[in-house]
């Protein structure tokens, strides 16, 4: 069950006497099918409501299978996961190898997490493209190759491969690490794989994900549902074992997203793609509302109606700035109504009113970072659609060099403030002046992976460590240099959950309780392996 499905919460389970009888019946499961339902996850939420999938036991159990004839497992092997447990965890378990979870406070912090990944010797991991260019971004060629030693596989998933990042990635790694790139979607599992090392570049400076998995069927279609011609660029359309049932409560969506072509059910996917003639699939973005924010799917919709309804805006557009497989920024173009009264920065696109009035609406990732204000959006007068080649460009973001920004030993409050605002400026590739001592970090663009570069720059220049979570708990100029000044910097030791699992040597049984084994039980009481209420899956 997908992590977004799990309660923290106490639950007792009668067992009553027909199950009892059936616990040691091994004919009282035999009427479960491929088609009876698996489990049930949820979408990162694309039109601001998480969609629940209807997933049957079929699509697990087709996928599996085939990522074994790709890359299976030993007895040995330590796959770390932290994405999708199905899809991550059961995979590797069912082989026989070992499986350990990256904290979410490490897996986005590039030291942490080779540190991690080195100290518990990790043959197998998988990265958005976007965690894959900050590793290479943060951490220096020689220390990767080192610390990724023990690593054997590592796979791309959920953004385009750019063929930029695969030469890099190859440069960097091992020569023995296989990287492969996969397609898959939750609404249809894995679509098709392949290892990008013996992959000749295409000229479209994107890496293809490869041939359709055994029974996979994909069609390419227009915009008016016909299909393309070979060699064209369409919509893609996915059909095979591993489809979902659909969407948990919603018809409406569903009977959109899952339709019939000639008689055989097939999953829109949205997303362009084109089958070259050696029948490899190269995917090329989004061809609807909906692009890809650092690893996650954003329906532009949601938040224009957030716009809308929450922030005093009489019209409004959202769009995406940034090639496929760059890091993109959600830029707002907005026309105030009579009550507005929040203010944009003309010089840095920003503005605290709008973002401090979505937050409680949009998840941070789905906050634009740039606004734009116009006096009235720009219409096709033929089709009254938004005509986007009018928009104006929004502020420029361009690249700033970091490495001649120095602190003086022994340096005052004050003259450490002004470094950092430069520092931050350069990151956040804003005009020189346009942070100050109360600005907040995430208010200017920052995000988790900016916030990942900051922290490494930071410890060159005020020799103290910081980690990525730390940004988030000061994000403003004054919070940060506070902290800092307040608090020994060093990398905390992994928790132990072995040590974490003793039982304080106050807490002892009654003495009037005996043990009671599972057979004698009326109820069960579930708690989590390291000590708060458990996580119960349904």
């Amino acid at each position: 069950v997908g992590s977004e499905m799990c309660i923290r919460d106490r639950l007792n389970i009668d067992i009553d006497s027909s199950w009892r009888e059936s616990i040691y019946d091994k004919d009282a499961v035999s009427d479960i099918s491929l088609d009876n339902l698996a489990f049930v996850v949820y979408s990162s939420g694309t039109t601001g409501e998480p969609k629940g999938i209807l997933a049957p036991h079929r699509g697990s159990v087709h996928s599996y299978q085939e990522r074994y004839e790709l890359s299976s497992y030993q007895v040995g092997d330590r796959v770390s996961c932290n994405v999708f447990f199905v899809w991550e965890i059961f995979r590797p378990l069912l082989k026989g190898a070992t499986v350990y979870i990256i904290p979410d406070d490490i897996i986005y912090d590039p030291r942490l997490l080779i540190d991690f990944i080195s100290k518990n010797k990790i043959t197998e991991v998988l990265f958005t493209p976007s965690l894959m260019d900050t590793v290479l971004n943060s951490v220096e060629k020689g220390e990767i190759k080192s610390k990724f030693s023990s690593l054997n596989v590592l796979w791309l998933n959920g953004e385009v491969v750019t063929t930029k990042l695969k030469n890099r990635a190859l440069e960097t790694l091992p020569k023995h690490v296989r990287l492969l790139n996969t397609y898959s979607i939750s609404e249809c599992h894995d679509v098709a794989s392949l290892d990008l090392r013996d992959q000749e570049d295409l000229s479209s400076g994107i890496c293809p994900v490869g041939y359709p998995i055994k029974e996979i069927e994909l069609k390419l279609l227009d915009a008016n549902s016909r299909e393309v011609e070979p060699g064209q660029v369409g919509e893609l359309y996915v059909g095979g074992p591993c489809l979902a049932r659909g969407y948990i409560n919603k018809p409406e969506i569903t009977a959109e997203r899952f339709v019939s072509i000639d008689g055989v059910r097939f999953y829109r996917t949205g997303d362009l793609a084109l089958i070259h003639p050696d029948g490899n699939l190269e995917i090329k973005g989004r061809c609807d509302y909906m692009v890809k924010i650092r690893g996650y799917s954003v329906y532009l919709g949601a938040i224009e109606t957030a716009l809308l309804g929450q922030t005093d805006v009489e019209s409004c557009a959202v769009v995406s700035e940034g090639e496929e497989g760059e890091d993109k920024r959600l830029v707002a173009y907005v026309v105030r109504n009579k009550n507005a009264d929040w203010r944009i920065d003309p010089k840095t696109g920003t503005c605290v009113e709008l973002r401090e009035r979505l937050r409680p609406y949009l998840a941070d990732y789905m906050i634009p970072s740039i606004y734009v204000e116009l006096d009235e959006i720009p219409l096709n007068p033929t089709t009254g659609k938004l005509n986007r080649k009018l928009l104006p460009s929004p502020p420029r973001q361009d690249e700033y060099e970091v490495g001649d920004i120095q602190l003086a030993e022994g340096a005052s409050e004050e003259e450490q403030k002004k470094v950092m605002r430069t520092l931050w400026e350069r990151i956040l590739s804003l005009e020189e002046g346009s942070i100050k001592d109360e600005s907040n970090f995430f208010d200017y663009g920052g995000h988790s992976l900016l916030a990942v570069r900051l922290t490494l720059v930071v410890e060159k220049i005020y020799q103290v460590q910081l980690m990525v979570k730390e940004i988030y708990e000061h994000p403003t100029v004054s919070d940060l240099i506070n902290y800092m000044n307040d608090h020994t910097r060093s990398v905390p030791t992994q928790v132990s959950i072995r040590e974490d699992a003793v039982l304080d040597r106050e807490i002892i049984p009654a003495p009037d309780q005996k043990p009671l084994s599972l057979y004698g039980a009326r109820a069960i009481f579930f708690t989590g392996s390291t000590g708060f209420l458990g996580a119960v899956s349904y």
